[in-house]
């Protein structure tokens, strides 16, 4: 069984997108979007689906310490 990780914060933005008709959605909570992507210190969460090709949805997150690029 893997570790569960838990993040708590505060998003200042949340933001949905999505392509091709919906087949693709992407949903994002973030602490600080104007926080370069590579030398992060704020929390995100970002969710992606993909209903066509995809199973299960890609979690990417940050907590502030440690990160993730596609769970």
């Amino acid at each position: 069984m893997e570790h569960m990780k838990e993040i708590s914060f505060f998003a200042t933005e949340v933001e949905y997108n999505e392509a091709i008709g919906g087949e693709i959605v992407q949903v994002s909570f973030d602490e600080d979007p104007e926080q370069d992507p590579f030398s992060r210190t704020k929390c995100y969460v970002m969710i992606s689906q993909n209903y066509e090709f995809q199973v299960y949805p890609s979690l990417e997150w940050h907590d502030g310490i440690d990160d993730n690029g596609g769970a």
